[in-house]
């Protein structure tokens, strides 16, 4: 179970593990959670929860510094737009500059190196963490989310126009509803776009294609969990003040 759960204005739902207390923390998108019909998510909280037990390099206590400070020391240490403040300021700059500029190329190439060996087993983590949700939520809805993710780019819009409009996340979804309806004889290629798109070494998630692949290929499932329309507008209606104060950021955040 997370210890803190907490909601933004990103159309996308992460979850990590932070601090020496390695405190649990999950962290939902409105727009996205709006979007999605009962079941995706069901599928949505099994992807996430699952990150808390599959092995992530990202939420260890260890790997995810090694993950991360080379790349943050390297920033550090690149010098900014030269500004001089006279004479001397302008003799100090022109001797650190080149120097600087090898530490941080050299610091660079060392997170690069990291992240290479790292991204490859955070992108395994993904693919278990779709497993877990295709336990928690069936097979079709872990599939669902990833077509979904796939054409989030079109999703997210239509999300962010109707919440222009208006606080009900009623009519967020129904706009999120229409828009899959419509995209549903793309989907073919929309996966195939991530998959030529996204795949990468240096990526943290494999492209939405492949994570959809792997779901048709296994065993098909039934949902241990399911969620009715009911009990997904309750928690709606749990949320409606952070949809109320959220609302006017996630309209005027349209990509």
């Amino acid at each position: 179970m997370p210890d803190t759960i907490g909601v933004d204005t990103d159309f996308n739902a992460r979850a990590g593990t932070y601090g020496l207390r390695r405190r649990r923390v999950l962290c939902l998108g409105l727009p996205l959670w709006a979007a999605l019909p009962p079941q995706q998510r069901v599928a949505l909280l099994g992807h996430e929860l699952g990150h808390f037990v599959n092995g992530d390099p990202r939420t260890g206590l260890l790997t995810f510094p090694a993950l991360t400070t080379f790349g943050n020391l390297a920033s550090l240490t690149r010098m900014g737009p030269r500004d001089f403040y006279g004479f001397f300021s302008m003799v100090v700059d022109f001797i650190a500059r080149p120097v600087m500029w090898l530490v941080s190329r050299g610091l660079l190439l060392v997170h690069i190196g990291m992240v290479m060996v790292g991204m490859r087993r955070t992108q395994r983590a993904e693919y278990h963490a779709d497993e877990l949700a295709v336990l928690v939520a069936g097979s079709s809805a872990a599939r669902d989310l990833t077509d979904a993710l796939a054409s989030m780019v079109g999703l997210e819009v239509v999300v962010r126009r109707a919440a222009r409009n208006g606080v009900e996340p009623r009519a967020w979804r129904a706009a999120a509803d229409e828009a899959r309806a419509s995209m549903r004889p793309r989907l073919p290629r929309f996966r195939q776009l991530s998959i030529r798109t996204q795949t990468s070494i240096l990526a943290s998630h494999p492209p939405a294609g492949l994570r959809a692949r792997l779901v048709e290929s296994r065993p098909w499932l039934e949902p241990r969990v399911a969620l009715s329309e009911a009990e997904s507008d309750r928690i709606d209606q749990e949320l409606a003040g952070y949809y109320r104060r959220k609302a006017r950021d996630i309209g005027w955040v349209e990509h």
